[in-house]
């Protein structure tokens, strides 16, 4: 073998490795996985450097541009890389989504001036950290400056300490900071100082200027610097060759001609076609802008695991990384059915020596497309993929946003662009670092930033590999990524074990869920008579009951009835006839009448007679009649004379020739389970019907468990609704007459939703009715005396319709195909039931969701519903293959007991407690550009609008195009617009489900079953896509000019996408900054995105200046209370309540509300405290304040448990104690933090109030109290006072995340209040100390602002009201007016009825030897402003979204007065309390004074940073 043999497959074996080996100018370069690069790997090449060296420069041209030179450019471009980063940072500034925190704790004596020289040397050393990027003209400029100082900012907390949940907000909220990119470096640093020798390190880089790679070479350059500054030596540190700049100037000269057009050719070949959209099942709707806030699910795979798939990976010549891949590939295919994927995985990019000792953004994230085999087993799969990966790392140069440029995958904010998911394994990482004098550990946060849906990041830890998988809160819970990290880890057992088995069939669950969904939830056996059929439990009834009616028959006002015994003997009469006329099992015979009494005995009398009976509904047409008799081949058929069917049929005519001779007595029972009871025909998807064949066996079942759930009684009244010819009419007979109740039958125009039939179950005392949802909405839900029970079927009821019928009466949602026997689950719904429409298995029958391949899917994962137990029909008569299709062998059946499951074609998923969602029909869902889209998904968002009384979604053909089209019906006269309909969608949906058009309907069409008749509904008018209609006014011109100039074209329409035109991401900055310098119109990058075109944007803009801005869509979504949240029954309301639940007892408020609960001595209080200390934290909260007394320990017990947490983390022990004993709850909890987002803040303060809400219905019940607060009413106009009997709906959104989670907790009470629950809510205003002893906390507004005037050195001028109540105060007036019945449902707002002058307070601080200088208000405005950019630990920095804003914002606040609060309810409701509200007055001023500067207050500002739990 000769030497370039040799050497060629030497780099064959390295590149199976993913080991890349190149020549760079000359030097011998080699990257891959650091598991690869093993000592005797790397010893390999340098061994054989000039052997390699010489093998790849044969034939290479000279100067082939890959050597990166140094240019000192000043201003160099922006990476492609840099330039998609701050066109994300244009479009969400407040995110802080490309922030890289890194936390240490430092332990030892920290030199802070050492530590600032060092950040000072590293800023010098990289110049990428000393660069500033500023917008010019829509454009990002780039500069180099000589300044190397990065901020460092100090912040005190060694007088109050930090508890974990407190650090890691610190650490989050620093994280989040925005970074101003035009003035500032792209680095900082906060040391929070906790003692002497503790300090944490909080280092923030903004991703523009580094990656990964890069925060290693920073750390150690900074450990150097560091060590020198404190030493004093000088060390020897190698000089970069290069900077950061100069690789993006090369990168864009290396990246054109023919070099880039191969590359390229190669990524539009990998990702050619529609690219897949990758959609995991999520928990939650996913919002139209992505929320990206994550959080992380810690998984270890265990070393025995790895082991065997690094022995599977090496013996298929891949590595363990490409075996990883594989299985995270197959897991999702598991979980979405979609084999087709696109998965990304970064790689350094750092393939120049150069660039290895640089700080800068290197990392390049490709996007993977492993298309799947899923017959084939994990080793062929493996090494599909493993081809792939080399294809793809071949290519890895190209950026992925030249890609993404190039490609121009549809614009969706929602998603990321070209994947969703994203893979990756490293070398196992650093916990700790160096720096001298000092042990530094790392501080690892569960709370991090989803850029997107799911990502999986590993590391190798020892033999084996940990990590975590990142996932997007606002699309999953934390419970649904843990339960598929359990997936993970059993699937990576299955594939060790049986590598070659096909990954289909892989097992995903694990043992213990698998016995759970398959046998456990579907333990449903029920004991029923084997040996009875249908007509002999009628027959005996009739025995027992003979003069009892069995029908009744309404016409108008003409009603004649029927006995049991006569409907027994005219059936016995028929079952004679037909059985002298050769009637038998399995004879067909077709029954062709109105409803009526003969429709009934004809009925019975077949199944008398032995044989099948096939309904033949008069109304259908005379062809699909024909259709049935000739494939059903039925030799009779009982109708009446006047009714038309074919020539050829024997027909026996019961209105002239009734067989009055015929004996009246039973005939002998001949059927046997397994005979024919009945063949009805449903419609096929081809058009052409099909007969199902259902056997006895489940029929009586069917009648046993419908009288049981739906209580029957004999008496009772049940109203025959259906066709007879459907196959829910079933119920409607074998309920009635199977339980010797009476059966209701109106000819088929009166049994029509409607007056006609409200009337008709008024007078006859219906009892029971059974109907579809579409059906319930058209009839008048006035008031029905007898109605105990109302069942629907065919289509999944709204909440809204479950709670206007099934208020004091059984509401059953009915589900199952003609199949199974009719019903194959029952599920009560409301009156303490939940109210989605779910199903669990009824008596007999077992519900599975399988995924294509029959294995068990996992909770939450849709696939096909499959049913299977008792009533599983024969098949259809004379279509085997169809039935072979449809019919399947049960693998779940026990062993020696063959069953059969009956493929519903219907997508559903289980939900954690067993029951079953179904979500649509399989053959309903249709990808469109790439995106699966689901109808019942924008069906159930619109059925959420408070305009929608019913909704339809439908897929049209238009012009070979599939369009959406979505149709509703309004509740009243005058909805909005179509228009104005999509644009309400458009804010709550990702833009791949709003729908192409809207239309109102004044009813949606109905099938004779009563189900929307989806052919009959209208085309709408797609009018407004035409090209050509001219821009409409002043904002729409200005618009089509602003496209018109960025995008170089002559013409702009009115509805011409700003995409289509030709627009991307980059042009999009530039059309904002034009906008707003051209014409004056401030249109967001986000704005662009939502709504491309030009009528989209002007309505878009046209809202805001209205003054009705769209709320986003996490706000909308968390307003909305769960429906299962609602009492069972009226909630009791005591006198002075003796147990009492209250939350937040150890913040500030807390505190003096849980002391004045206990100053009544007959009074019990429990608090829902954090930990398992909650008695000594209570004790210490309420002796901070001098509050605790030793008489109150038996009266007080903590509960350990958590707002945040679902279920508020509370033991099923402690929920159910809580249940049984509390009867009023005082909600006060929240976490209070003006820093942090909302998004920060929902778990507690929204989730939390939810929870809290839950446990406020559980059981008997009880009243809520909640403490809210005016922060959260923002008013445009401050002139109008806010009144105590403005509801929160009156309200926009405020400001700050904190406000905001108060506003959505109060919209959540008071919808809690409409469904019944006793809600009282108070709103607080500013809340000073103690009026008696002058304790305070941290965060009070007086102290804050006092530190923050002495901190200044100066306060504005003027006349300010000062309008604070003490906290004693506020406390007192809150109890005493719970302790009230007559305060539910009031809202009461607790403000100082005397506001006074500040100059008061001006005065205080000069008696106590403060001065502070008075300086005009704008200059004031100036020293906030620069508060804001630079001093985040400012006393005053949490209080500016409480001081005044600029003409723009037009809000008032706390500190300028302004606005006025109505309190006359809260002031009458207190006029005879045995207390008074203290007076502002110079005295009390002092006495606030005097207790900061005991506590050192004034001299040691906090950050503002608490949890009330």
């Amino acid at each position: 073998m000769n030497v370039r043999e040799t050497i060629e497959t030497l780099l064959e074996n390295l590149a199976r490795q993913e080991i890349r080996v190149w020549s760079d100018a000359g030097t011998l370069r080699c990257s891959g996985p650091a598991q690869a690069l093993t000592q005797d790997v790397t010893t390999l090449v340098r061994d054989r450097k000039t052997e390699i060296l010489s093998f790849l420069t044969a034939g290479q041209p000279a100067g082939d541009g890959r050597a990166i030179i140094a240019r000192n450019n000043p201003s160099p471009p922006l990476s492609f890389a840099q330039k998609r980063l701050w066109f994300i940072e244009q479009m969400l500034p407040e995110a802080g989504l490309y922030h890289m925190p890194f936390a240490v704790e430092a332990y030892g004596a920290l030199d802070v001036g050492a530590l600032e020289a060092a950040l000072e040397k590293v800023a010098a050393r990289h110049a990428i950290l000393r660069t500033r990027i500023e917008t010019r003209e829509g454009e990002p400029v780039q500069q180099t400056v000589a300044d190397a100082r990065i901020p460092v900012t100090l912040i005190d907390r060694r007088a109050d300490g930090l508890d974990a949940q407190d650090l890691e907000a610190v650490i989050k909220a620093e994280a989040r900071r925005r970074f101003d990119l035009a003035s500032e470096p792209p680095l900082r640093l906060s040391v929070v100082s906790l003692g002497p020798d503790r300090n944490i390190l909080l280092l923030t880089l903004h991703h523009i200027c580094a990656d990964g790679w890069s925060m290693d070479v920073l750390l150690k350059d900074l450990a150097f610097f560091y060590e020198s500054a404190v030493s004093g030596r000088t060390g020897n540190i190698r000089t970069l060759p290069i900077q950061y700049g100069d690789f993006a100037a090369w990168q864009r000269d290396f990246l054109q001609g023919p070099r880039l057009e191969q590359s390229l050719a190669f990524w539009r070949e990998h990702l050619e076609g529609p690219l897949p959209v990758t959609r995991l099942p999520a928990d939650f709707q996913r919002p139209p802008v992505q929320n990206n806030e994550g959080r992380l699910h810690e998984v270890t795979i265990d070393a025995n695991t790895v082991a065997r798939l690094r022995g599977l990976a090496g013996a298929a010549g891949t590595t363990l990384f490409a075996a990883l891949f594989t299985a995270f590939n197959i897991l999702v295919y598991r979980y979405t059915e979609q084999a087709d994927l696109v998965i990304g995985t970064p790689v350094a990019n750092r393939n120049h020596r150069e660039t290895e000792d640089l700080v800068g953004l290197f990392v390049n994230p490709l996007p993977v497309r492993a298309c799947l085999r899923p017959t084939a087993g994990f080793l062929d799969n493996l090494k599909r993929v493993q081809e792939t990966l080399w294809g793809v790392l071949d290519h890895q140069d190209l950026p992925f946003e030249r890609l993404v440029e190039e490609l121009r995958p549809e614009r969706d904010p929602s998603l990321h662009p070209l994947f969703q998911l994203k893979f990756q394994l490293d070398a196992e990482p650093k916990q700790k670092i160096g720096l001298p004098g000092l042990e530094l550990r790392r501080i690892v946060s569960r709370d991090s930033v989803a850029k997107l849906d799911l990502s999986l990041n590993l590391y190798e830890a020892g033999d084996g590999v940990k990590g975590a998988f990142e996932f997007d809160t606002a699309l999953f819970r934390p419970e649904t990524v843990r339960a598929l990290a359990t997936h993970f880890l059993a699937l990576l057992k299955a594939i060790a074990e049986s590598p070659d088995l096909p990954i289909a069939g892989l097992p995903l669950l694990p043992a213990e869920d698998r016995q759970r969904q398959l046998v456990e939830w579907n333990d449903t056996q029920r004991p029923y008579d084997t040996t009875a059929r249908f007509h002999t439990l009628f027959e005996a009834h009739a025995a027992r009951t003979p003069d009892a009616t069995a029908l009744v028959y309404a016409s108008g006002a003409d009603m004649q009835v029927q006995s049991y015994d006569t409907l027994n003997r005219r059936a016995n009469q028929l079952a004679h006839m037909l059985r002298a006329k050769g009637v038998g099992p399995e004879t067909v015979v077709g029954i062709a009448l109105d409803r009526g009494f003969d429709m009934i005995a004809a009925w019975l009398g077949v199944l008398k007679a032995g044989g099948a009976y096939l309904p033949l509904d008069p109304a259908y047409p005379a062809e699909r009649l024909a259709y049935m008799l000739a494939d059903s081949q039925a030799p009779l058929v009982l109708t009446h004379q006047a009714m038309a069917l074919p020539e050829e049929v024997t027909r026996i005519n019961l209105d002239t020739g009734w067989p009055q001779d015929a004996p009246e007595d039973n005939p002998d029972n001949i059927s046997r389970a397994e005979h024919l009871a009945y063949v009805i025909y449903t419609s096929g998807s081809t058009g052409r019907p099909k007969g199902v064949l259902v056997e006895h066996a489940g029929l009586v079942n069917l009648t046993e468990d419908k009288i049981r759930c739906g209580d029957v009684r004999p008496g009772d009244c049940v109203l025959q609704f259906f066709s007879f010819s459907f196959d829910a009419s079933i119920p409607e007979l074998v309920m009635s007459l199977g339980a010797g109740a009476r059966l209701l039958l109106l000819p088929a125009m009166e049994a029509l939703p409607g007056p006609g039939l409200a009337e008709h179950m008024r007078e006859q005392g219906v009892t029971h009715i059974t109907t579809t949802p579409s059906a319930l909405l058209t009839l008048p839900a006035g008031d029905y005396p007898a109605l105990r029970m109302v069942l629907v079927g065919g289509e999944a009821p709204t909440p809204e319709l479950i709670e206007r019928w099934g208020s004091g009466r059984l509401f059953i949602n009915a589900y199952g195909p003609t199949e199974t026997t009719v019903n194959a689950s029952m599920v009560a719904c409301g009156n303490g039931n939940p109210v989605d429409a779910t199903l669990w298995p009824a008596a007999n029958k077992q519900l599975y969701v399988l995924d294509a391949n029959m294995q068990p899917l996992p909770i939450g994962i849709p696939g096909e519903l499959h049913i299977g137990g008792l009533g599983i029909a024969r098949g259809y008569h004379g279509r085997p293959a169809l039935t072979a299709e449809r019919f399947v062998p049960d693998p779940f059946a026990p062993e020696g007991r063959p069953g059969v499951l009956y493929r519903t074609g219907d997508r559903a998923c289980q939900l954690p407690d067993g029951r079953i969602r179904v979500l649509g029909r399989l053959d309903d869902q249709v990808k469109i550009r790439g995106y699966r889209i689901e109808p019942g998904e924008i069906e159930a968002m619109l059925l959420t609008h408070p305009d929608i009384a019913a909704a339809t979604v439908a897929i049209r053909d238009i012009d070979g195009e599939k369009r959406v089209v979505a149709y509703g019906v309004a509740k009243a006269a005058g909805p909005a617009a179509a228009r104005a309909m999509r644009s309400w969608l458009a804010e709550r949906l990702p833009r791949f489900l709003v729908p192409d058009a809207f239309a109102w309907l004044e009813q949606l069409p109905l099938t004779v079953n009563g189900k929307v008749d989806m052919s009959a509904l209208p085309l709408p008018d797609f009018s407004h896509d035409r090209d050509g209609r001219l821009p409409q006014g002043p904002i729409q011109e200005a618009i089509a000019a602003a496209f018109k100039d960025v995008l170089g074209i002559a013409s702009v329409s009115a509805g011409d996408d700003f995409f289509n035109l030709g627009g991307h991401s980059l042009v999009a900055t530039r059309l904002s900054a034009l906008a707003r310098e051209r014409y004056g119109l401030e249109i967001g990058i986000l704005d662009i995105f939502n709504a491309p075109t030009v009528e989209g944007l002007a309505a878009r803009l046209e809202n805001r200046s209205a003054g009705t801005p769209a709320l986003d869509s996490l706000l909308r979504s968390d307003i909305r209370l769960d429906e299962t949240i609602r009492p069972s029954a009226a909630i009791p309301i005591s006198d002075q309540p003796r147990n009492v639940l209250l939350t937040g007892a150890t913040g500030f408020l807390g505190a003096y509300l849980l002391h004045e609960l206990l100053r009544d001595e007959g009074r019990q209080v429990w608090c829902l405290v954090r930990g398992e200390t909650g008695i000594g934290r209570l004790k210490a909260s309420l002796g901070q304040y001098g509050l605790w007394r030793s008489s109150m320990a038996g009266r007080l017990h903590a509960v350990a448990g958590d707002l945040a947490k679902p279920g508020l983390a509370l033991s099923p022990s402690d929920y159910e104690g809580l249940v049984a004993r509390i009867d009023s709850i005082i909600h006060n909890g929240a976490e209070v933090h003006h820093l942090h987002p909302y998004e920060r803040l929902r778990a507690a303060n929204v989730e939390g109030t939810s929870e809290i809400l839950r446990l406020a219905c559980a059981g008997r019940g009880r009243p809520l109290h909640l403490v809210s607060s005016l922060s959260a009413l923002p008013r445009n106009d401050i002139r109008t006072p806010i009144l105590e009997t403005d509801r929160i709906e009156a309200f926009s959104p405020p400001a700050g995340g904190y406000n905001r989670s108060k506003w959505v907790a109060e919209h959540l009470a008071d919808e809690a209040r409409r469904r019944g629950v006793p809600v009282t809510i108070y709103r607080p205003g500013a809340i000073s100390g103690d009026s008696e002893t002058g304790a305070f906390n941290g965060a009070d507004i007086l102290c804050r602002l006092t530190q923050g005037y002495l901190r200044s050195g100066m306060a504005p001028e003027g006349d300010t009201a000062l309008e604070m109540l003490p906290v004693d105060y506020v406390a007192r007036a809150i109890v005493t007016l719970s302790d009230r019945p007559e305060s539910s449902g009031q809202i009461f707002h607790l403000v100082h009825s005397t506001p006074v002058s500040s100059a008061l307070l001006f005065d205080a601080c000069a008696l106590e030897g403060l001065t502070m200088r008075r300086i005009p208000r704008p200059a004031w405005r100036e020293v906030l402003d620069r508060i804001t950019r630079e001093e985040p630990d400012h006393p005053l920095y949490p209080l500016m979204g409480l001081f005044e804003q600029g003409p723009a914002g037009g809000a008032k606040t706390a500190e300028s007065g302004g606005r006025t609060f109505d309190h006359r309810q809260a002031r009458e409701a207190l006029a005879g309390a045995p207390f008074a509200e203290p007076v502002l007055d110079t005295a009390l001023f002092r006495k606030y004074l005097q207790a900061f500067l005991r506590a050192g207050a004034l001299n040691s500002p906090t950050v503002d940073g608490n949890t009330d739990a």
